[in-house]
């Protein structure tokens, strides 16, 4: 049963070896239709591009036929395209017209939310290009002037976002404005005040020690009677520059509604979008109201209306007419809330996958309730993980260590279902170090699958290179030769040296899960002093014990016939116990203090 268990392990460790890179060279996948921003790794150019967008005629009526052209001014090509037209006063959202006509080698077409099909090109390969000529179709209503926002990538870190090309309308008057206004957030003028919580407002602080201005991140709610709007206000510290608030009916990230709150250099921006699985798209801004925002000592402050019932609208690619999937979200019921926060993409309003993880609310949220809330960055199972492995292999491996190196000779004369106590103890300690680290596992296997997250690594292959270890610990244990086997000096040496490499592995992927990219910086901190700490101290009470050992054996050989006295036997034992108590005292204080930076975050 246990070999196949190491096999199965090292089959997962052989699968999870290679990490996936997702790739766009087969153009920009339809939810980037409000962003229009090459994620690759690395800033849009800020100067002059080497290409001409021009547009011909230069003016429109409805209905009209526009050809484009993407030329090169000094030779040099270009690999990616996207293009849509917007309106060039008013709402910037509203993608406009469709496009018509595009070389099928290079371009392809993809539909975003709008009035018509095809809103939107893209490239289809990475093939080098020169030159580009599209036609686009306007609307068959006057929108007045409009805008042709481009994004070009010469080579994957070398590209240009929103470049601008202008097309006029023939006729200014009788322009048919949209259907809504693109939410803009304004400056905002009071502070959060935190000390309505639980009385006129209900609150999620994070973490749950925080009680306002001295949180991580915090969200309040307030349910408005009047209007049957829901007023929410965000904060975040750590000098972020977006915050954001989840809605989620499980405490995952999926198939959750998602308002965003950015301040970065003086620009201030409200987005309303979701996570249709692990990353963020954004959508149309047409629920928001009252959006304001504030960044000032290193906090990030935003405040904004939702109504009972809001939705995300996505386009069936598939369909040859355009069809929309909506996405509901009716706040008068239960939700997760979930607060994640980071950066965004310099000069732009695009942002990065936060790598600390979200704090996420511990119960559905009735957002009507003016209680207070608490929540954590990791899950139950990730929590239990976490403190299994920090009881098995801080408290537990600490004492069966000890045990076997510094207390063979401890209580001679008593024994233990027939074996001295040392030996008892120790493999009773040592199966449940494997036990726990088995079980710890599982945990975190159930809550993430079997696949190996890249942010885990290599957090997790030394992980389970301990479980692999410690399992073949066990067994060699079990299959140990005798006392009087002539290779039984050897099978001690050799299970003693793995022992301390296995023990030494252990600390190294504490260290490395409390530093994963992750976990909150405040963990980060707080998790590193603790195991810092525990070092030191481990090899304080080893000089200890070796001092401790040095004297019993000056005892012995100075004792008549090399024995020693019975009394002074019984002192050694006591003073053997009161020393290992405290030892087992300082693992337990060690212990509690890491497993309160998982439970406090």
């Amino acid at each position: 049963m246990w070999p196949r268990r190491v096999l199965t392990i090292a089959w997962i460790m052989l699968n999870t070896a290679c990490i996936n890179v997702e790739s766009y060279s087969v153009g920009a996948p339809s939810g980037t239709c409000f962003t229009r921003y090459p994620k690759h790794k690395t800033a849009a150019q800020t100067s002059a591009p080497p290409y001409d967008i021009q547009v011909s005629p230069n003016q429109y009526k409805a209905g009209d036929t526009i050809t484009l052209t993407v030329v090169s001014k000094d030779g040099a090509t270009f690999k990616g395209l996207q293009m849509a037209a917007f309106r060039a006063t008013g709402n910037d959202e509203e993608i406009l017209g469709q496009f018509i006509e595009f070389p099928e080698d290079k371009i392809k077409s993809f539909t975003c939310v709008g009035s018509y099909k095809n809103n939107m090109i893209t490239h289809k390969n990475e093939k080098p290009a020169w030159n580009v000529t599209v036609k686009w179709r306007a609307p068959e209503t006057n929108v007045g002037d409009i805008l042709f926002k481009t994004s070009l990538v010469q080579v994957y870190d070398l590209f240009w976002v929103d470049l601008k090309t202008d097309l006029l309308a023939l006729n200014h008057s009788n322009i048919v404005e949209s259907s809504y206004k693109a939410i803009k957030a304004t400056q905002l003028i009071s502070e959060i005040n935190f000390s309505e919580c639980g009385e006129t407002k209900g609150c999620l602080l994070y973490p749950a020690t925080c009680s306002g201005t001295d949180c991580v991140a915090a969200v309040t709610f307030h349910y408005d009677t009047d209007s049957g709007n829901y007023q929410f206000e965000l904060m975040s510290s750590n000098q972020q520059d977006y915050v954001s608030l989840g809605f989620s009916d499980d405490n995952l990230m999926g198939k959750d509604e998602v308002v965003l709150c950015i301040s970065k250099n003086g620009n201030l921006n409200i987005q309303h979008g979701w996570n249709p699985s692990y990353h963020y798209e954004r959508k149309l801004t047409r629920f928001l109201s009252q959006a304001e925002i504030r960044a000032s000592d290193g906090r990030l402050q935003c405040r904004f209306m939702l109504p009972r019932f809001s939705s995300v609208v996505t386009v069936n690619q598939e369909a040859d007419v355009l069809e929309y999937f909506n996405q509901t979200f009716d706040h008068s019921e239960r939700w997760y809330l979930q607060i994640a926060w980071g950066k965004v993409i310099p000069a732009s309003d695009v942002i990065s996958k936060h790598e600390e993880s979200p704090a996420v609310s511990y119960q559905k949220i009735d957002l009507k309730k003016n209680e207070i809330f608490t929540g954590s960055s990791y899950g139950y199972l990730v929590q239990a993980h976490a403190t299994l492995m920090i009881v098995a292999w801080i408290f537990l491996t600490g004492i069966v260590t000890v045990i076997s190196r510094h207390y063979r000779d401890w209580m001679p004369r008593t024994r233990w279902f027939g074996t001295k106590v040392w030996f008892q103890i120790h493999r009773a300690l040592a199966i449940g170090v494997v036990s726990l680290t088995v079980i710890a596992f599982t945990c975190v296997f159930s809550q993430f699958g079997l696949e190996i997250r890249k942010s885990s690594v290599p957090h997790s292959y030394v992980g389970l290179t301990v479980l692999t270890l410690v399992i073949l610990q066990l067994i060699f244990g079990m299959l140990r030769p005798g006392p009087d086997d002539q290779v039984r000096v050897y099978f001690n040496w050799g299970h003693q040296v793995l022992g301390q490499i296995i023990h030494l592995l252990a600390a190294v992927t504490m260290f490395l899960g409390f530093n994963m990219k992750q976990t909150v910086y405040n963990v980060k901190s707080f998790g590193t002093t603790v195991l810092c700490v525990w070092l030191v101290g481990q090899l304080a009470w080893h000089i200890i014990f070796e001092i401790i050992k040095c004297k019993g054996k000056r005892q012995e050989s100075s004792s008549i016939n090399g024995e020693v006295e019975k009394d002074k036997k019984d002192k050694t034992s006591k003073s053997l116990t009161l020393v290992l108590l405290l030892y087992a005292l300082f693992l337990l204080i060690v212990t509690i203090a890491a497993m309160s930076a998982v439970f406090i975050y």
